[in-house]
């Protein structure tokens, strides 16, 4: 199973980045993706096991708190600074109010999942970039690795370094390990409107799954 880091990408120095990740990749369990939608936050595999003993009742995250559970469609989105590639202003979300914008984490730079998704859309950058929707991705990383990552995949747009965790903990999407790494954002696309209102949410369990970019793209046609 590709989980994101297993195999790599067919981009140069991306493959000598993530080498040495590769028999991690095997500790991972599979899991489903799913979208958030309304009631919808909390997965069937939860659901089905009920809490584990003495663990509290998951809550929605409604309120932009690290409460654990992704925030939901039709909350107020969180507002948030991330750092922006060194050279530019850093990021701020409530400075993009009038238009759509377009928030997609990711677990780790140079890993391939990551690569690919952030490639899709710069591939079809003629598409996305008539949205009229500001759309930026955004991983824990510093400021300087994303840069760099950028800069070899030619992405068109930002990549953020959420490196304090403020946007993952505000949206519900800080994972609490993934093959023994803390504190990495899990795969997740939120899009916001212009009166920064979340409308469409989109979570995966298994960081090997790309998001439905085709969705997305209806979801920001439909509040552009």
């Amino acid at each position: 199973m590709d989980v994101g880091i297993g195999k790599a990408f067919s981009r140069g120095s991306i493959v000598d980045s993530i080498a040495g990740l590769n028999n991690l990749a095997s500790i991972l369990d599979p899991f489903n993706a799913r979208a958030i939608r309304g009631s919808h936050d909390i997965s069937r595999d939860r659901r089905r096991r009920g809490p584990r003993p003495g663990a509290p009742p998951p809550r929605l995250n409604t309120k932009g708190d690290d409460s654990m559970t992704p925030i939901r469609v039709g909350a107020d989105a969180p507002d948030f600074t991330a750092f922006a590639p060194p050279g530019s202003a850093n990021f701020k979300l409530s400075e993009h109010r009038g238009r759509p914008t377009v928030l997609m984490f990711v677990p780790l730079a140079f890993t391939s999942t990551c690569t690919a998704e952030f490639c899709h859309i710069a591939e079809n950058w003629g598409q996305w970039g008539e949205l009229g929707a500001d759309v930026v991705g955004i991983s824990v990383d510093s400021p300087f690795v994303n840069q760099k990552w950028g800069e070899e995949m030619g992405a068109p747009f930002p990549i953020l370094s959420d490196f304090n965790k403020e946007a993952v903990s505000a949206y519900g999407v800080l994972q609490d390990e993934l093959i023994g790494l803390r504190g990495v954002a899990r795969r997740s696309v939120f899009v916001v409107d212009g009166d920064g209102r979340v409308t469409y949410a989109w979570v995966a369990e298994n960081p090997g799954v790309l998001p439905p970019f085709d969705e997305i793209v209806e979801a920001v046609q439909a509040v552009a």
